[in-house]
């Protein structure tokens, strides 16, 4: 099964809006138990201090970068997001950039992209 969320909603007079579903995504990946939870994003991954991608992360890490303020703005919520789902049994979380061609293919084949966040190390 592969459930497609995307984040946006109108209002009754058709206003669009873009909602942060990531919280409403964690609960899906959960409930399903998901092996992964691919989350599409406009960049390519969380960034270390140095600003280079990190291609995995142990939660206990990405935890660290949230505290640290290594990791900053939007991608907050995100690694927020993953952190609840692996801690609640989805297998692993990995946050890609969507606006690469392919990029969604090439994670669902189980190619190294983006920055994967599991609980083992």
């Amino acid at each position: 099964m592969l459930p497609i969320l995307a984040p946006m909603s109108a209002d009754n007079d058709g206003v669009v809006y873009n909602i942060n579903a990531d919280t409403v995504a964690v609960a899906v990946a959960k409930s399903m138990r998901a092996d992964t939870w691919i989350v599409a994003s406009n960049v390519p991954g969380v960034r270390g201090a140095d600003g280079e991608l990190i291609s995995g992360l142990h939660v206990t890490d990405a935890v660290e970068l949230i505290r640290s303020g290594v990791v900053t703005g939007g991608m907050i919520p995100k690694l927020e997001a993953a952190i609840e789902a692996v801690r609640g049994g989805v297998g692993s979380v990995r946050l890609v950039d969507g606006t690469a061609p392919g990029v969604l293919a090439s994670a669902l084949a189980g190619a190294s992209v983006g920055t994967l966040i599991t609980a083992h190390r």
